[in-house]
């Protein structure tokens, strides 16, 4: 064995273990999915009632996500903007 290969094998093996591990412990994680809510929330979303319609709607989703396996699996995040 040459003198570089002996001296940069433990650093290898080492390397390659934590590789390993590292690889294992992403196989167990549970897979997630992101979902962003962009809600507009300015002046004219109060014209028609489109605020409480947008209520409504969110209520809605999270009902349906809470009734559902995938509440599990989904990061939800919610950014109002007024325009």
């Amino acid at each position: 064995m040459g003198l570089l290969r002996r001296l940069f094998k433990g650093a290898a093996d080492s390397k390659d273990r934590e590789i390993s591990s590292y690889n294992s412990d992403i196989s167990t994680c549970a897979r997630r999915t992101a979902c962003v809510l962009a809600l507009d929330i300015s002046g004219s979303m109060k014209d028609n009632d489109n605020i409480g319609r947008l209520n409504i709607g969110l209520r809605e989703f999270k009902a349906q996500v809470a009734a559902s396996d995938v509440r599990e699996q989904l990061d939800v995040a919610v950014i109002a903007y007024p325009n």
